[in-house]
């Protein structure tokens, strides 16, 4: 199997998984899906790794805090395992540390992405069926068009 098809298993599982774990299954919290695992690909870690840990800045309100849920089954970093710290926060942002290498860097989602959900979703009573696959079209999206990352 090749490396993105890996890639793309390992995301499908994952947010399979958030489902789960949430209860049901969004655009935000694919979006935290995929933020954990570009995080953990960037600092070269596990899927596991007892040294990561996560700074995520966040709006506390629905929709926007499912991307916790999601960040916490992607990375295993949990509000339990203070691991991961929350802010309430304007925007979505994620920083990940690995103090064992003097590592860290920030994920956000492109303003571009954001903007198509809110105008899709804020205000509107969707079907179970529409946000789900709002979700799925987050967890294929290319990285480069979901996300940005900065390194320091």
């Amino acid at each position: 199997m090749s490396t993105l098809a890996q890639s793309k298993a390992s995301t499908n599982f994952l947010v399979r998984k958030a489902k789960e774990f949430h209860g049901h299954l969004g655009p935000f919290l694919a979006i935290g899906v995929r933020m954990g695992q570009i995080g953990i690909r960037e600092l070269s870690l596990s899927d596991y790794s007892d040294s990561l840990g996560v700074v995520l800045k966040v709006p506390q309100s629905v929709p926007y805090s499912c991307v916790v849920d999601g960040l916490q089954i992607s990375t295993k970093c949990t509000v339990g395992n203070q691991k991961l710290l929350l802010e309430n926060a304007e925007e979505i942002e994620a920083e990940f540390k690995n103090p064992n290498k003097d590592q860290t860097i920030t994920i956000s989602p492109q303003p571009a992405v954001l903007a198509m959900l809110e105008e899709k979703t804020l205000g509107k009573n969707l079907s179970e069926r529409k946000l789900q696959q709002l979700a799925w079209t987050i967890a294929s999206m290319p990285e480069k068009n979901l996300c940005i990352v900065k390194n320091g």
